[in-house]
Formats: C-alpha cells, structure tokens, sequence
C-alpha cells in the first residue's frame, strides 16, 4: 500500500488576516507625527517624494491615528502597543536622574539617590532597566498621583534610626539636554523640586513592613 502524501500545513486564513491587519496598524501607529512644515508641503501643488512622505503622516493622523476612527482603541486598549522605536522620531535629549532630601525629626537631613543607570555594572543594569523607565516619567505632571507614593519611597530608604523618623521629603529632578554630536556637553546639571510633602508616620510604617 504506497504511502499517502503528508498533508500540507498551513496557517488558518483568519490568522493571517489578523496579522496583516495588525501589521498595517503597528506601522500607522509608528510613524512620526507632520510637523506644521509637513502641512504645508502636502498642501502644495504637483508631485515631489517628499510631498509624499508629508501627504501621507498627514493622511495617517487625519484617519488612522484619529480617535474616531478606532485604530488607536486597537492598538492602545488591547495592550497591543509598545514604544519599541524609541530611537526614533524624537529620541530623548535629556540626561536625566532624581534624587530627594529627606528631613528628620531631629531638624537633620539626608539626600537619597534614585538608583542610576549610570552607577550600576552590566548584571545590574540588566536587573534594574524598569527604574530607569520610572525615572524618565515619574516627574510629569500625568505621573503626579503617584508623586506621594514616591515620596514615602525614599523617605523609607533614608529612614534608618527608629528614634528619628522623616517628617518632609522634597522630591528633585536634575538634568540638562544633550547637544548634537561635536558640541560639549554643559558642565552642571539643571535641578528642579517638583514636589514636597509632609510624612504620614504611619503609612510609612506600612510601606517598611
């Protein structure tokens, strides 16, 4: 009895469209936002290459990154989305790092670091990739509800004397912007108190526990 041929695998044709439907969102959703600049080439007469590259982040912003149209519900509320391209369009041009300056009950203070990138070694920084990302958003102003959390953070890391608790965090941000390459870099950082509070003893407690 000759051997029946294998039958032949293949995806499921609804997966496939998923994935090209998929596909066409991750890229749209990619793309650089026009600049007024862009605006304006599109809006000219006639047909250069780069009236295209500007017709078509303006198209993509006017449809398919506009809420009405759902493809933002698709790639932002199913989770979908991640910021992998960030190196491009507008990479980050800011050294940024955080520290607080702890007051005690005694009128003493302590100034904690928020660990660095910068000061780890290799197996370190592989470990601790996640402070560098809350270091870089923790002091927007649509991260400030989670400013006092932050603030019991480093009060509870300084906090080291039962005898002497904190009693006021003041939490700061230094930095300066990166300059094109050949250009030095500036010598001080720009440091900026975006938030301060009075400790709650008692829910300091808890976060120690």
């Amino acid at each position: 009895m000759a051997d029946e041929p294998a039958k032949k695998r293949s995806v499921h044709w609804g997966i496939k469209v998923w994935l090209a439907i998929h596909c066409f969102f991750v890229i749209c959703r990619a793309l650089p936002l026009p600049s007024e600049v862009d605006r304006q080439i599109a809006a000219q007469p006639g047909f250069s290459v780069g009236k295209l590259a500007s017709s078509i982040k303006v198209l993509n912003t006017n449809t398919v990154r506009n809420t009405k149209y759902g493809g933002l519900l698709y790639t932002e509320t199913l989770g979908f989305w991640q910021y992998w391209d960030m190196f491009a369009p507008n990479p980050s041009q800011e050294d940024i790092w955080l520290d607080a300056v702890v007051q005690f009950q005694d009128g003493s203070e302590k100034v904690v670091r928020y660990p660095r990138m910068a000061d780890m070694n290799l197996y370190d920084k592989y470990l601790h990739e996640r402070y560098r990302k809350y270091a870089e958003r923790i002091y927007g102003l649509g991260y400030s509800w989670k400013w006092p959390h932050t603030a019991n953070w480093f009060a509870a890391k300084a906090w080291t004397d039962p005898e002497n608790p904190p009693i006021f965090v003041k939490l700061r941000r230094h930095y300066y912007r990166v300059l094109p390459p050949g250009k030095p870099l500036p010598d001080q950082y720009i440091t900026i108190e975006y938030y301060s509070e009075i400790i709650n003893l008692e829910e300091l407690k808890e976060m120690k526990q």
